[in-house]
């Protein structure tokens, strides 16, 4: 019984480290770099991020970039792929370097009546203004190795799902 028991116990431990996902020397930090502009209906959001990449390696990788913004349709919840983009780095050797993606914009306008005067102190007069446009509501970050992932961060755990081929 002792060396059946014995026996489980090393088979689970061969199991679970053959389980184990290598670690990767190459981790990432992110800062948005965020601004907004409003206007009486009207609001304008700007992002870009700050990625920092590490290579904590004892040598030199040739890595991928890759980087989304996810937004909403104003009025609605379906999420959106709404800019992607990628970028070639090299980092030496116990290095970090900094890529800095491009501003993006998206401006949305709430739904308002457009009111105008009746004139003579007569009743206003209103149109109803759909809402319109587009939010941001989040980014992700990927960097590719060799066509493999080796580290990521997403905002929101819910964005990486939508990364993923339709089948």
């Amino acid at each position: 019984m002792k060396s059946t028991l014995s026996i489980a116990a090393i088979f689970v431990l061969i199991n679970a480290f053959a389980a184990h996902a290598q670690v990767s020397p190459v981790s990432v930090r992110v800062e948005q770099v965020a601004s907004s502009e409003a206007e009486k209906f009207s609001h304008t959001q700007k992002r870009s991020l700050k990625i920092s990449v590490i290579n904590a390696a004892a040598e030199e990788k040739s890595l991928k970039v890759k980087f989304y913004f996810f937004g909403k349709d104003t009025g609605e919840n379906d999420l959106l792929l709404l800019e992607k983009g990628e970028r070639a780095v090299r980092v030496p050797a116990r290095e970090t370097v900094v890529v800095e993606t491009p501003t993006f914009s998206r401006r949305s306008i709430e739904e308002h009546y457009a009111t105008k005067s009746g004139g003579q102190g007569g009743p206003r007069l209103g149109k109803k203004v759909e809402a319109s446009g587009q939010r941001i509501v989040g980014h992700g970050v990927q960097i590719v190795e060799a066509g493999k992932v080796v580290a990521e961060y997403f905002s929101q755990p819910e964005f990486k799902a939508k990364l993923a081929p339709k089948q």
